[in-house]
């Protein structure tokens, strides 16, 4: 009996309820558990992210024979897909860069051709997308820099920065505020939530 570690991909093929194999992942010694099982809408394709080249890529099966269709061919590993936007015909997905030291959101056109990086600060960018996969909350720090918080849009393009810390006075807001302008060029407006937690250091914060 073959015990080597397998992942398994069925669905029901017949009134019966009897299942049919799509594809098998196989390994003598180890073969990783993910989530990375995403339909299409046209119920033909499905997206995959198997380990079989040695390191996790994206590849497009067909529901019907099990064929793939690779999608990308990172040098490093892909972490996982991020968000499908089927109506723009793109999937966003993270990979390793430098040796596993830095992390990047890509997007990629499921026709196929070269994907497209879209974050450039060296360090871990990571990405939760809304539903239609238009725009993403973007987080990113490296060992220099602590987590900062914006939300972009599907290109990488900047809409709006967020600052979470809670112990924020009115001078650095006003510190922050002027950086930012320093760095972007142009604010357009700057929103504060829960105002009362804000505290002054003098009266020349009011």
């Amino acid at each position: 009996e073959d015990l080597s570690p397998q992942l398994t991909v069925t669905v029901e093929g017949d009134a019966q309820g009897k299942l049919r194999l799509i594809l098998e992942e196989k390994d003598p010694q180890w073969v990783e558990l993910h989530d990375d099982l995403f339909p299409l809408k046209d119920g033909k394709r499905f997206l995959w992210s198997p380990e079989v080249s040695g390191r996790r890529q994206l590849v497009l099966v067909d529901r019907a024979s099990g064929a793939r269709t690779p999608l990308t061919n990172e040098p490093e590993r892909v972490d996982g897909i991020n968000a499908i936007n089927e109506d723009k015909g793109l999937v966003f997905y993270t990979a390793r860069r430098d040796r596993g030291r830095q992390r990047h959101l890509f997007s990629q056109s499921l026709a196929g051709g070269t994907p497209v990086q879209l974050t450039s600060e060296p360090g871990f960018h990571g990405a939760v997308f809304d539903e239609g996969g238009s725009f993403f909350l973007h987080t990113w720090s490296d060992f220099h820099v602590p987590p900062r918080v914006d939300v972009r849009d599907q290109s990488g393009a900047r809409v709006q920065v967020i600052d979470d810390n809670p112990a924020v006075t009115v001078m650095e807001i006003r510190a922050k505020t002027r950086r930012l302008k320093s760095r972007l060029g142009k604010l357009g407006l700057i929103v504060v939530d829960y105002l009362q937690l804000m505290t002054g250091r003098s009266s020349a914060d009011n």
